[in-house]
């Protein structure tokens, strides 16, 4: 069964929305020509298409809104971000009021990724990290320094 819409007290989001809004697509046509060089996306992926990666990624990354929301996310990290989800489709959504957001990411060439993505999005107040999560949570900057924390 496929989500049509996220519907809570915070916010409500319909598929259609995140199908049309253009940054989203630019971001499923990065994953997808990336994806064998950063091993970020399957080929059965690619092949489910636009419509799938919507409803199977997005719109469960978008769940954790509610946490950014709720908490008043102005500085977000997403801890093993690797293909950038939840992180990126929160902050496509939440761009003007996030003042940082990280991607955490232990991987070489999905760090890489993540770049290419920051830099085909024009997404100012993104910071990718090359890093673990163990040695980022001994690090001044990372430690304890955000108002939300998301995992998938």
């Amino acid at each position: 069964m496929q989500k049509k819409t996220i519907d809570n007290e915070f916010f409500i989001i319909s598929k259609d929305k995140v199908i049309n809004n253009t940054r989203f697509q630019e971001y499923y046509r990065t994953l997808c020509k990336n994806r064998i060089k950063s091993a970020v996306m399957s080929a059965k992926e690619v092949e489910m298409g636009y419509d799938h990666f919507v409803s199977f990624h997005i719109l469960d990354a978008l769940c954790a809104l509610h946490a950014v929301n709720t908490w008043q996310g102005k500085r977000i990290i997403d801890i093993g971000s690797g293909a950038g989800i939840p992180g990126v489709p929160i902050y496509i959504l939440k761009e003007k009021e996030i003042e940082e957001a990280v991607l955490l990411e232990t991987t070489s060439k999905k760090a890489e990724f993540l770049t290419t993505v920051k830099e085909s999005l024009d997404f100012k107040k993104l910071k990718i990290v090359n890093m673990r999560a163990e040695e980022a949570a001994k690090t001044t900057p990372y430690r304890e320094g955000f108002d939300v924390s998301l995992i998938r």
